[in-house]
């Protein structure tokens, strides 16, 4: 037909291997928030240090500690279609990177 030579379309080990380390990143930065999201909740919203008026106390904390817990959902969410027209723009690789790089710079300014 074409005379042309035939293509992979299997990933070869580095793509595979950058794709598994982004699903891993990817389950950290969403699961990281879990254990310490009580401790986060009182700090922030001021139910610390035993302050009179702090609108968290012990018993009221799980239901923070939960919306702590789904505001990286709530973003991906909101955040889809943006992010789907930078990839059809700028294409699949750029906008993984970009991502990535974001993913990495504020996991470190809010402390990960």
């Amino acid at each position: 037909m074409g005379g042309g030579m035939a293509v992979d379309p299997r990933p070869g080990r580095g793509a595979l291997a950058a794709l598994c380390l982004c699903a891993f990143t990817h389950s950290y930065l969403l699961f990281q928030t879990f254990p310490y999201g009580a401790y986060y909740a009182l700090h922030l919203l001021g139910g610390d240090g035993g302050r009179p008026g702090g609108r968290v106390t012990e018993d009221t904390v799980g239901v923070y500690a939960g919306l702590f817990g789904c505001a990286f959902t709530l973003g991906r969410t909101i955040g889809f279609r943006p992010w789907r027209s930078l990839r059809r723009r700028r294409g699949e690789r750029s906008a993984l990177l970009l991502s990535l790089v974001l993913s990495a710079l504020l996991s470190v300014a809010f402390g990960a």
